[in-house]
């Protein structure tokens, strides 16, 4: 028998992690913009367009929080259907924002081994 999953979310918890995904994000852009190493420019541009995409979005989910009211949602009881919509919203942004700095984070990492082999 599976076990119910809780519907009750903390939306505090939500800004904390864009928060730190989104420092993240700030970083590996600075990392792409800084990293002297003549050549691999497809690499270097991706990076840095998958490390801006996950700030941005960040910044667009920050927003989107801002808009719910209160610090939890209990969203399979929830009545206001622009709170749900906006709920959803915010995690699917989430996952799309740590997708982006997941590709930033390989592609910086290739950089690296690329210099150290090099």
């Amino acid at each position: 028998m599976k076990k119910p999953q809780p519907s009750h979310v903390n939306l505090k918890s939500f800004g904390e992690f864009n928060k730190y995904i989104m420092g993240l994000g700030a970083a590996a852009f600075l990392y792409f913009d800084k990293f002297e190493l003549s050549g691999y420019a497809a690499i270097r541009t991706a990076g840095t367009v998958f490390s801006a995409l996950a700030v941005i979005i960040g910044i667009i989910t920050m927003s989107a929080l801002g808009r719910i009211h209160g610090e939890e949602i209990d969203y399979e009881l929830e009545k206001d259907h622009s709170k749900l919509f906006l709920f959803k919203f915010v995690s699917r942004a989430l996952v799309v924002e740590l997708i982006a700095l997941l590709f930033a984070m390989v592609l910086a990492g290739s950089l690296s081994l690329i210099k150290i082999w090099k």
